[in-house]
């Protein structure tokens, strides 16, 4: 494991960054866990590179592993650019969920993340219920598909396409539009 918020570590990986890319593509391990990666933003590059060759292997993640890379990108637009905004899921007590919560001054979106190439209308089940209780949020579901669709008018967008055009300081709404 590499704590970069360790002082030692980060000392030794700012002053050769391209070391930790070197070390962690040699690693045994075939996981690898990013957290808080603004509190090191002189890794950014490195850590955006890691998250890039994990976007050309796509699909070799996993659902949960898929939600923890948009969880990732979010946390990332967050903290550069839209810190007024914060990130949550949802549940009901029956068990209804949605993945993300945007929400801040000029935020207020769902996202449920689907590991699949093909989208049904069950699995916009948590989208339809949030909406029904918030009719204002926007919300979408990415999926890892060839098109973008428009189910029950919830937009369903490809995941990569969504994780490569997120740029913190800019609207998440304008991709929407895509």
């Amino acid at each position: 494991m590499i704590d970069l918020l360790a002082p030692e570590v980060f000392r030794s990986y700012s002053a050769r960054p391209e070391r930790l890319l070197e070390v962690i593509k040699g690693s045994k391990s075939k996981t690898i866990i990013i957290d808080e990666v603004q509190k090191v933003p002189e890794l950014l590059d490195v850590v955006h590179g890691l998250v890039e060759d994990v976007l050309d292997h796509f699909q070799e993640i996993d659902g949960a592993g898929l939600e923890g890379l948009v969880a990732q990108h979010l946390r990332v637009w967050i903290a550069y650019g839209n810190k007024n905004c914060n990130l949550s899921y949802w549940r009901t007590k029956s068990g209804v969920e949605v993945d993300f919560i945007l929400y801040g001054e000029d935020t207020f979106m769902v996202i449920e993340v689907k590991n699949s190439a093909r989208i049904n209308r069950k699995m916009i089940n948590g989208l339809t219920a949030f909406k029904q209780d918030y009719p204002e949020a926007q919300a979408f579901l990415l999926y890892q598909g060839s098109e973008q669709r428009l189910i029950n008018n919830i937009l369903c967008l490809l995941c990569e396409q969504f994780l490569r055009d997120l740029i913190p300081g800019q609207p998440i709404g304008r991709l929407m539009a895509g």
